[in-house]
């Protein structure tokens, strides 16, 4: 694995301010965060005077009293797992003291326990939530979700977000592709097309969305797929800043072991994971 300063080294440019991305934290389930988790999150917060704390919709296994799978996954669409996800991102808040993002998660399949459309869920998510919570949109999440379910024109679930009056803190920007299931699933290991790029800003533009941070997921495993990394923070700058006058562009490698909380490094052109 390549490091978080060598990286940093090819771009020659210095990290600004850490910002932790929360990975084992089950907002959706129906037991209260972990004491440990949260006092973990709360030092990182503080240690790094992080301006948010980014988090994701899921949980961490069907069981509440379950071992952990290891990874998040999505939870039912229904309204027990919205108020799950409102007490948990309130005890969470309350704890850390810092704005939380919300990312939406990825789904693969309809969860039989779901009685919402996706839209429908998000949307009451986005009226119950309480105050100092904003939104970081996983595009390529919300791409697969979309196309795995087959519940309606993708752009007006991403309006969802444009219509909403909390902040976006944050765009999650990597690939799309197929199994040979018919699966969707988020790629973060191919380089864009000039089409992908210009897709996805086109998407955000049409409905007002200007993501001033924007988070590039790729695996990093050599130094082919730091070049191809490189010509994409290129591309995807060149491209947006067509439209808008700044950018951060926040690319991290996410095969980094990190098995609490990551750590992005927004920098002035870009962002790695720690």
């Amino acid at each position: 694995l390549l490091n978080f300063e060598s990286l940093h080294q090819r771009l020659d440019l210095l990290p600004q301010q850490l910002r932790p991305h929360g990975v084992n934290l089950s907002l959706a389930s129906e037991n209260e965060p972990s004491a440990s988790i949260l006092k973990l999150l709360k030092e990182e917060c503080e240690k790094t005077n992080a301006p948010y704390l980014a988090e994701h919709i899921g949980y961490l296994n069907t069981n509440p009293n379950g071992p952990s799978f290891g990874y998040l996954i999505a939870p039912p669409l229904n309204y027990e797992t919205i108020s799950n996800i409102v007490r948990n991102i309130q005890i969470l808040h309350d704890f850390v003291g810092v704005p939380i993002a919300l990312e939406n998660c990825v789904v693969y399949s309809r969860h039989p326990e779901s009685t919402m459309t996706w839209l429908e869920f998000i949307t009451t998510l986005d009226q119950e939530l309480p105050d100092n919570i904003g939104w970081l949109i996983d595009y390529a999440h919300l791409k697969v979700t979309n196309q795995n379910l087959k519940e309606g024109n993708f752009i007006e679930w991403l309006n969802v977000y444009a219509l909403s009056k909390r902040p976006i803190f944050e765009v999650h920007f990597a690939n799309v592709k197929f199994d040979s299931q018919g699966v969707c699933h988020d790629d973060h290991h191919e380089p864009f097309s000039d089409g992908f790029i210009r897709q996805t800003w086109s998407d955000f533009c049409d409905l007002g969305i200007e993501p001033f941070n924007l988070t590039i997921e790729r695996e990093l495993h050599s130094e082919k797929d730091i070049k191809l990394l490189l010509r994409d923070i290129k591309a995807v700058k060149n491209i947006f800043l067509e439209t808008v006058g700044a950018v951060n562009i926040l690319p991290f490698d996410d095969k980094t072991p990190a098995p609490e909380v990551c750590l992005q490094a927004p920098i002035s052109s870009g962002t790695f994971l720690a």
